[in-house]
């Protein structure tokens, strides 16, 4: 008789959350919306009914007054602007994707009240960590560092913050829930993929050495990545902000790597764009071996997130999901035209 009263209150009380996160939806400030992870966070949180403010730096991209248009976003220039949509949104959550924000935006983000702020940094930090002199003030490895510091320094103290790490994002990411006010059927267009740099540049080099559609000699073949799928990354956002994990306290002050424990080189990546069974040979790798505390992001996050681990099998799919991309031959012209292969 417990048991069943048991299950019946843990019924009601999803019950009752479904009802509250339909009539009270979740408000997310998305920051650098226009990027892919974030693109993909957008779609992906749609679903759960979070009301999102994406934003942006400019409106002259095709992309960056779609996410004006049709998704509410907003153009943010400096941290004046950033800090009148924080007072005028009032969100619940602040996911920053913006690869290098100032010290006075992160400020403003982690002094806003009755919000949890959700921020990635990237393996580069360990670099910088154990090479400081390599390093200078202002390049993407010090920085990634130095907001780590900031965040983990307030988190620790506030429990309202959290920074996880993240590897190279494999996939190529469209804004394909596009819809037409009039007829509201969905449009789909190959001509405009949103991706970072170091995902476009690898991806589009690989698939291209694979469909031996140019010849790539000086195409470093050797250079790895730790990865992380944007599908594990939106699985843990979306379950931070659904309240379906809970962070315990001793998470706060600390950073969590979020990435694949293999290194997947050039040469993996292709391996496995031509044969999606491909097996990574390479040993499990956690950070830069000179200091054995650099390898306690990625324990760490597996002790307390080990469900989110990132799989081999993760990696493998969201690198077969993209090269899928480039199985249309308009995919080649389009991005042919737009990355001149002579100077690669």
């Amino acid at each position: 008789m417990k048991i069943k009263s048991v299950n019946g209150l843990i019924l009601l009380s999803n019950i009752i959350r479904v009802i509250t996160d339909f009539m009270f939806p979740k408000k997310v400030l998305l920051l650098g919306g226009n990027g892919p992870m974030a693109i993909k966070l957008m779609q992906f949180l749609q679903k759960k009914n979070c009301d999102i403010v994406p934003t942006v730096r400019s409106n002259t991209s095709m992309i960056q007054q779609i996410l004006i248009n049709k998704f509410n976003g907003c153009v943010c220039n400096s941290d004046e602007d950033y800090n009148l949509i924080l007072n005028k949104f009032q969100p619940d959550y602040v996911i920053n994707t913006i690869p290098q924000p100032s010290n006075e935006l992160l400020k403003s983000i982690l002094n806003q009240k009755n919000c949890f702020k959700i921020n990635f940094s990237s393996p580069a930090s360990d670099f910088a960590k154990t090479y400081p002199e390599k390093c200078p003030n202002g390049s993407y490895q010090m920085d990634k560092l130095e907001m780590e510091k900031l965040v983990n320094s307030h988190s620790k103290i506030n429990k309202d913050a959290i920074v996880f790490q993240i590897g190279f994002i494999s996939e190529l990411v469209i804004l394909d829930c596009i819809k037409d006010d009039k007829s509201q059927t969905s449009t789909f267009s190959y001509a405009e993929p949103i991706c970072s740099g170091l995902s476009f540049d690898t991806m589009l080099k690989c698939n291209l050495v694979k469909f031996d559609k140019i010849q790539i000699p000086d195409f470093d073949l050797s250079k790895g990545f730790t990865c992380t799928p944007i599908d594990n990354i939106c699985k843990l956002v979306g379950d931070i902000i659904t309240n379906n994990v809970t962070i315990p306290d001793f998470a706060f002050g600390r950073t969590l790597a979020m990435h694949s424990s293999q290194i997947f080189s050039r040469k993996q990546i292709k391996n496995i764009l031509e044969n999606p069974n491909h097996l990574n040979d390479v040993p499990e790798f956690y950070g830069q071996k000179q200091l054995n505390d650099i390898t306690k992001p990625v324990t760490e996050f597996l002790s307390i997130f080990d469900s989110y681990k990132v799989t081999h099998q993760d990696v493998s799919n969201a690198i077969i999901l993209s090269g899928r991309l480039f199985d249309n031959p308009l995919y080649h012209l389009k991005f042919i035209n737009h990355n001149n292969p002579s100077k690669i």
